[in-house]
């Protein structure tokens, strides 16, 4: 808001930008939208469809904001004076909002370690100890293991993902209107239109509609020809679309794997938990590298935004046009946007206008740093030339972003290192229970008898004989809770350091080899 005013913009056209980029700023849009819909539908002024605002919404600092702006307008004072001062508060209470975040995330962390890492291994110690000395427990470990142990991780990511949901990434819509839909409504000719030589058209007509429904078919298979014609750059682009070919591809080859091992004769039980290991290590594991990949292109590109928008407002200030500062621009040295932008250069040369140019390089890199931007010049650019401030403007936000971004990073960076030190702890106190603990025990133990006084029970009479111990059922246990404790471990740490579960799948790949190599040579 505060950039479109400063680009002379009338406050309603904001409003009604605003409220049509919910792909952008999300409830925030929504919010806008209701103010539209009352000056749009009910011919509310500006000031009463903001009170309106006001009055519907369910945040208090929107509420508070509303009010403020509808007093300003009321009292003819600068709006982007107003909007300024605004700005500069929210952006420290953006620093102040995530400060609280990082305290809570601190605190989620610590109680992660304790409730779902020290809590588990300490009740599978105590429950193999009663195991082996009273009675059996393997159901109830198994109970444990199998159902409560990851139902409790789940909830935890859940929890953790609504304290995180304002990090969350959307995706923008790239809103490029297809050829196809701008054909439809078009008014076709009947069989019985007659020519200007007296003649029918209908063959004309039906050549029409057919070469209509070939165009609509080949726009709907279009997105499958891209992704085959450049595979490498649609798996980085878009890393989930490696699990269309990764999934489908471990499915059949396990189904193999397992064919091809009844058929030789061996149990499948045997093999069952190599098989799904590996084929989990493939997914997650192949998944993870793409994803890095995608996330450190982004990083490189988000990082050389404030560059490039200081850079296109020093060539508007000397009097370039958008285009002209944009192929100035182009020529010089920014890293991982010089592709994008001779991309950009690219669909402008070929007849693309501006607007549609940077919507596509929104839609190629889909961050929210790029879409703000993107959204912010395009709009500008159709209330004034002077982009000058505006582009100073997006750059200093971006700046501030990042920077926001950077600092969380390096200080849940120790977290994550107290989650790989707390797995590495399960995992030592695991293997000591089945390598050194169960190995120990012999095959049938009988405690000493010892009598007590009348009307008491021996020590003897009540611990019995040590039963035979089921040492390969513990290991099966062991093994399995230690492999779902490492992919828990990794998706939480990444999602507490990145953001997003995504973040997480490497983390998952490392510590769920290290747990298999760990099971596998011991």
């Amino acid at each position: 808001m505060y950039a479109l005013s400063r680009s002379g913009m009338e406050l309603p056209e904001v409003m009604r930008i605003l409220s049509e980029t919910e792909h952008v700023y999300g409830a925030a849009a929504e919010e806008f939208s209701v103010g539209v819909r009352h000056m749009d539908l009910f011919g509310k002024d500006v000031v009463t469809a903001i009170q309106t605002m006001g009055k519907q919404t369910p945040s208090p600092q929107f509420k508070e904001f509303c009010g403020n702006l509808a007093s300003v307008l009321q009292s003819g004072q600068s709006l982007s004076e107003y909007l300024e001062t605004e700005h500069e508060s929210f952006k420290e209470e953006a620093e102040a909002q995530q400060e609280r975040l990082l305290n809570e995330l601190a605190t989620l962390a610590e109680v992660y370690v304790t409730v779902l890492v020290a809590g588990p291994l300490f009740l599978i110690t105590i429950l193999v100890v009663i195991g082996i000395a009273v009675t059996d427990t393997l159901g109830f470990l198994r109970l444990f293991v199998y159902l409560l142990l990851p139902a409790a991780n789940l909830g935890f990511m859940l929890y953790l993902s609504t304290v995180m949901s304002e990090r969350s990434q959307q995706d923008p819509v790239e809103g490029l209107v297809e050829s196809f839909d701008r054909l439809s409504g078009v008014r076709r000719s009947g069989d019985d239109t007659v020519r200007s030589d007296g003649g029918r058209a209908a063959s004309r007509a039906g050549q029409r509609d057919e070469n209509l429904t070939n165009l609509a078919l080949y726009k709907r298979l279009q997105w499958f020809r891209d992704r085959l014609s450049q595979p490498v750059r649609t798996a980085i682009d878009r890393p989930e679309t490696v699990l269309w070919v990764t999934v489908p591809l471990v499915v059949v080859l396990t189904i193999l794997r397992l064919y091809w091992t009844v058929s030789l004769g061996v149990p499948i039980q045997v093999v069952l938990d190599d098989i799904l290991i590996q084929s989990t290590l493939f997914v997650v594991g192949t998944f993870a590298l793409v994803y890095e990949v995608h996330r450190r292109r982004i990083e490189a590109i988000e990082a050389v935004v404030p560059d490039l928008m200081d850079r296109l407002a020093s060539v508007n200030e000397a009097g370039m046009t958008v285009i002209e500062s944009i192929g100035r621009v182009r020529g010089s040295e920014l890293g991982a946007l010089d592709d994008e932008l001779d991309r950009v250069w690219a669909d402008i040369q070929w007849g693309a206008n501006v607007t549609t140019a940077l919507r596509r390089f929104e839609s190629r890199v889909r961050t929210k740093t790029i879409s703000r931007t993107v959204t912010l010049i395009t709009h500008a650019m159709n209330a004034s030339g002077d982009l000058a401030r505006v582009l100073r403007i997006a750059a200093g936000q971006a700046k501030a972003d990042r920077r926001l971004k950077r600092a969380r990073a390096q200080e849940m960076l120790t977290y994550v290192v107290v989650v790989y030190v707390a797995f590495g702890v399960f995992l030592v106190i695991i293997a000591a229970l089945d390598l050194v603990l169960l190995p120990s025990l012999p095959d049938s133990a009988v405690l000493p008898e010892s009598t007590g006084s009348a009307g008491q029970v021996g020590l003897g009479g009540v611990l019995g004989e040590l039963g035979s111990v089921n040492e390969t059922a513990y290991t099966l246990v062991f093994f399995h809770t230690t492999a779902m404790q490492a992919v828990f471990s990794g998706l939480i740490a990444g999602q507490m350091s990145g953001g997003s579960i995504k973040d997480g799948a490497k983390h998952a790949a490392i510590l769920l080899s290290i747990a298999y190599l760990v099971f596998l040579f011991l």
